[in-house]
């Protein structure tokens, strides 16, 4: 899906507003990306099952450690604007109610300029209930730049790798798999052999 106006009127439709409460469940993650094809079979180790390219809604998204068990949907958007575009549109008061359930949003685009990441981190560090990944497809190595804004922004690559930083961080799929574990996910059950062990 091209269009990212389409794609945005699309999980805003879906959003009943009878069912719309006073402060609303995070229980989606988008994902931006500007060539869905090159980052998809990554896609599938991240979210741990099969994507298909022809669908950009994902309902239902198992994901389990052995704390918890949790459900989310998963957003896929291709941008074909710029990305000061994009951002415009996604603080506009027409994604606002889109804005309210997303647990967190990943950047899986070639971010290497320090411009890129300063918009992100400019317009987006209000929303601080969402975790921010920007995520670089194109190499294996983390952004010039990280340093500058790790305190808004989770900066890694995407790639498989077991690799670790200089801090002796995880890096790639295995860092955001992280992020998504210890996201305080309000729609989570915990696991009954821990809520026996906690006791």
């Amino acid at each position: 899906v091209k269009s990212q106006r389409n794609f945005i009127s699309k999980p805003i439709n879906q959003l009943d507003p009878r069912n719309i409460q006073t402060k609303m469940t995070r229980d989606k993650v988008l994902i931006l990306c500007d060539d869905r094809s090159k980052i998809n079979d990554n896609l599938e180790l991240l979210f741990k099952q099969p994507l298909s390219l022809d669908t950009n809604i994902v309902k239902g998204i198992p994901w389990e450690n052995k704390y918890y068990t949790v459900e989310f949907d998963l957003y896929i958007d291709e941008i074909d604007t710029n990305l000061t575009d994009w951002i415009d549109e996604f603080m506009s008061d027409e994604c606002e109610l889109l804005r309210e359930v997303l647990a967190g949003i990943i950047f899986v685009l070639p971010l290497g300029q320090k411009d890129d990441l300063e918009q992100i981190q400019s317009h987006l560090k209000s929303e601080n209930d969402m975790f921010l990944i920007c995520s670089d497809p194109t190499t294996e190595s983390e952004y010039p730049h990280w340093e500058d804004f790790t305190t808004t922004l989770e900066i890694t690559t995407f790639g498989n790798s077991k690799a670790r930083n200089e801090y002796g961080e995880l890096m790639g799929i295995p860092r955001i798999q992280e992020i998504i574990d210890t996201y305080p996910w309000t729609n989570s059950e915990l696991k009954q052999d821990h809520l026996e062990s906690s006791k």
